[in-house]
Order: structure tokens, then C-alpha cells, then sequence
């Protein structure tokens, strides 16, 4: 994965190099071969470079950045963002106080269907503990009649 990430690493810098490059190659080998007679790595072009490079960023940011162009972008950027979220408030606020009175009626039906079934429930109960107690049931005689002795 670091071999990946390594050569990634290169080709990128490889490409930025080619593109934001100040100077032709020859130009740029030639300060590096002056740089090794002097005693350097070769690095302090490179350094240098990129120093330059970066500089020039900075500068180019803060050029758009103080730009009117670039503050009327940001402004009417943010016109249409806060729009959008005006739009959006509007359309789901509604769907959602109509979510919630459709919720209402179900509360509702539902209440009300507990309320008539507890009702039902309890007339039931009501016959059920009204009613007489069953009489108990009693062993029966049997048939067989005894005889009595005189």
C-alpha cells in the first residue's frame, strides 16, 4: 500500500511540476548542476521553485478574494442558498402539518374505537356478573328405593 501511495505521490508531483513549472527543463537542470557545484543536493532549485509556486497561489487567492466579481458570486451564492432553503421549509412545512392532521384523525378513529369496544367490553361484563349465579348442581339420588324394615 505505501509502494501505491509513493508512486501516486510522485506522478502527482510529477504532473503539478510540469504544469506550474516557471522555467524550461533546461533551464531548471542547469540551476540544479550549479547548485551540486556549490556543494548542495541539487534541492535549493527545487525549493526555490516551489516557494515561487506557492507565492503566486497566495497572491492569486487574495486577488480573487478582494475582487468585487468574487464577493457578488459569494453573495448571490448565498441569495440562492438561503432560497432554496426558503423553498424547502415551505413545501415540507406543509406536508407536514398536512402529515400531521391526517395523524390527528387516525388518533382520533383510534380513540374512539377503544372507547366503544371498552364499552362493549363492559356491557358484557356487566350481563355476565348480573346473571344469577347458576344453581349448583346436586348429585341426584339414584332410582334404587330403599325398603324399610317394620
Amino acid at each position: 500500500m505505501r509502494k501505491i501511495g509513493l508512486l501516486f505521490g510522485a506522478l502527482l508531483g510529477a504532473a503539478f511540476g510540469f504544469i506550474f513549472a516557471p522555467r524550461r527543463g533546461s533551464e531548471f537542470r542547469k540551476r540544479i548542476q550549479n547548485d551540486i557545484k556549490k556543494g548542495g543536493v541539487g534541492l535549493d532549485p527545487l525549493k526555490e521553485d516551489v516557494k515561487n509556486i506557492g507565492k503566486d497561489i497566495s497572491d492569486t487567492y487574495k486577488e480573487i478574494k478582494g475582487s468585487e466579481e468574487f464577493k457578488k458570486m459569494v453573495k448571490k451564492g448565498g441569495d440562492e442558498i438561503n432560497k432554496v432553503v426558503k423553498q424547502g421549509k415551505s413545501k415540507f412545512g406543509k406536508k407536514i402539518k398536512k402529515g400531521k392532521k391526517e395523524l390527528d384523525k387516525i388518533t382520533d378513529k383510534a380513540y374512539s374505537y377503544g372507547v366503544k369496544k371498552s364499552s362493549e367490553l363492559k356491557k358484557k361484563l356487566k350481563k355476565v356478573t348480573s346473571k344469577k349465579a347458576a344453581p349448583k348442581k346436586t348429585a341426584k339420588k339414584s332410582p334404587v328405593k330403599k325398603t324399610v324394615k317394620k
